[in-house]
């Protein structure tokens, strides 16, 4: 279950890259001719796609992230409640440290 935490730390990057490729929908309708149609929408639509779709996804994947989490501690056989929040924690506080750390600038 460890093994498929550190992948899930490794692979979370595809959907949120996701997510912030939607955010900045204007440059890649542009960029790519298959996405035009977007650009062709009225302003209000291309609006609410690249203002709130993206931070709504992203609450999605954060809220399902702790679900996730706590699938595996329970896989790994942890008896107890208590030892489930813990697993789920640990689990939890490595993935915000090793996502989000390679993002802070000094």
């Amino acid at each position: 279950s460890w093994a498929i935490t550190a992948g899930l730390i490794i692979l979370w990057a595809f959907p949120v890259a996701f997510v912030g490729a939607i955010s900045n929908v204007h440059s890649l309708c542009t960029t790519y001719s298959w996405l035009a149609w977007i650009c062709g929408l009225p302003k209000i639509i291309v609006g609410i796609i690249s203002g709130i779709l993206p931070p709504v996804l992203l609450a999605i994947l954060m809220m399902m992230l702790p679900i996730v989490l706590r699938l595996l501690s329970r896989f790994e056989g942890t008896p107890t409640r208590s030892g489930l929040e813990l697993s789920l924690m640990t689990r939890y506080f490595l993935f915000q440290v090793l996502v989000s750390y390679p993002h802070i600038t000094i």
